[in-house]
């Protein structure tokens, strides 16, 4: 920690030692990008889920990315649009469900709450999107 002077100011020593700690810990720590880490995560789990059991439903990274992905309009304050969390959740499981390699949520029991006076995403889209979800076939 750094402290100050009587007069205020900084300990000149203090702040020379600071600079000399984060120029050694940034020449000797590799810093890599965040995309480039969670790609290399990813990959490691779809490997390890190919190979995890035979028979199990085999998912793209294509197929897992766009329901990941999916975005809706939002509709703000209408009483017939569905809640964020509700759909985003259920899509969170279909991911899950196909990176375990188990059988997918049944589309047609998904059920989300209406988002009330609040902003939420256009029924209609979803429900076109859960029927796409319906007919996804594993790839391999």
């Amino acid at each position: 920690m750094l402290r100050r002077t009587a007069r205020g100011g900084l300990n000149l020593g203090q702040v020379d030692g600071l600079r000399t700690v984060l120029s050694v810990w940034r020449r000797t720590t590799p810093i890599e990008d965040p995309q480039d880490v969670a790609r290399r995560a990813q990959e490691a789990e779809l490997a390890a889920f190919a190979g995890a059991r035979d028979g199990a439903p085999r998912w793209s990274s294509q197929q897992m990315d766009r329901v990941r992905d999916k975005h809706f309009t939002l509709l703000r304050r209408t009483a017939t649009s569905y809640d964020e969390s509700d759909v985003d959740d259920y899509l969170d499981s279909v991911v899950v469900a196909m990176r375990r390699g188990v059988e997918l949520p049944d589309p047609a029991q998904a059920r989300f709450a209406s988002s009330g006076l609040r902003r939420g995403y256009d029924p209609k889209e979803v429900d076109d999107f859960l029927d796409e979800i319906a007919h996804l076939r594993p790839e391999g």
